[in-house]
This record gives structure tokens, C-alpha cells and sequence, in this order.
């Protein structure tokens, strides 16, 4: 009769873990942007913003007023970087890997109700880029996986995003007796 050692259980208990786990961790090109475009109201109301988050966890929000993300200048930009650890990049794929974004068929263009805002979420992995809209009306899963991304930027930056956009407000003079709705972030 053969006898097995505990060393020989040890290293396939192990082997069968590091199996399992490897799985769950993304891979080395794994990034990711959100862009926000506000809804449909007068400028300077209107905002838009990008959240990005390379493949190191370095991230930024940039803060566009207006209608502007396509023609802003460089100093028309508010923008604040922030840093992501390996355990929260690892957890944000691992959310976004169980909404199913990685699939070709989520790429399709869909209706959006513009008025009311939408997101639109790029993620890269495994050397392919894919785009998933959220907006009120979707899957509550993308709902949630939304505000898992919205959530990476520490809170200190979204208070200092809102105070800029209010400043700009505050700038315009046919806005200082208007009732402003709450931003969404």
C-alpha cells in the first residue's frame, strides 16, 4: 500500500487555490473610464465628467462645465487625481466581470433617454476594449456596478468637483436666482 504524505495533500490544497484565485484576479491591462454627461438643461447648469483609472490604479476626475468635454481648453479642465490599491482594482473587475460588461453583445447601442443624464463605462481587459451605457432605466446590476465605480473617487474630490461647479455657477449672473436641482455624481 501506498502512503501519502501530508506534505503531497499541502501542495495540491494549494495548487487547487492558487487555481481558483488566479482566476478571479485581473489581468495586467485591466482599466477603466466613466464618462458622465449631464442632462439636458441650459449652460452653464450642465456638466460632464470623466472618471479614469489606468492599469497602476492612478485615477482622475475630470470636470468639464458645460457642454464642453469636446472643445474644452486645457484651462477651462478642473481635474484631481486620486490612487486606487491592487485589492480595489482587483475588486472592481471582479464586479464588473459577474455583470457580464466583457461581452461583445453588451457593446450595442441602445436608446437613451438624454435628458435625463447617462453614463457610459469603457473597460479594457485581455487586450479588448468594451462599452456598456447606464442609465436610469438600466439592469439594476449596472446600476450598482455604477455607483462601485463612481465610488472609487475618495469623497473629498466630489465634494471639491461640486464647490468648482457651484463657483462657475455662482460666475454667471442669470444663474444666481435660479433654483438649482442637486448635482448627481
Amino acid at each position: 500500500m501506498v502512503k501519502i504524505s501530508k506534505l503531497f495533500f499541502v501542495v495540491l490544497f494549494v495548487v487547487i487555490l492558487s487555481g481558483c484565485s488566479a482566476d478571479q484576479a485581473k489581468p495586467s491591462d485591466f482599466w477603466f473610464e466613466y464618462k458622465w454627461t449631464g442632462p439636458q438643461v441650459p449652460a452653464p447648469e450642465h456638466f460632464e465628467y470623466i472618471i479614469a483609472v489606468r492599469e497602476d490604479g492612478k485615477g482622475s476626475l475630470s470636470y468639464y462645465p458645460d457642454y464642453m468635454i469636446e472643445t474644452a481648453k486645457v484651462d477651462q479642465i478642473w481635474k484631481k487625481e486620486f490612487v486606487i490599491n491592487e485589492e480595489e482594482m482587483n475588486g472592481l473587475y471582479k464586479i464588473m466581470k459577474s455583470t457580464n460588461i466583457f461581452k461583445p453583445e453588451n457593446m450595442e447601442e441602445e436608446s437613451v433617454n438624454f435628458r435625463d443624464g447617462y453614463g457610459t463605462l469603457w473597460a479594457h481587459s485581455d487586450d479588448t476594449s468594451y462599452f456598456v451605457k447606464i442609465h436610469n432605466d438600466s439592469e439594476p446590476i449596472l446600476l450598482d456596478l455604477e455607483r462601485e465605480v463612481k465610488n472609487v473617487v475618495p469623497d473629498i474630490i466630489w465634494q471639491e468637483m461640486e464647490n468648482e461647479h457651484q463657483k462657475r455657477l455662482n460666475s454667471n449672473p442669470d444663474f444666481l436666482d435660479y433654483e438649482l436641482p442637486e448635482l448627481q455624481y
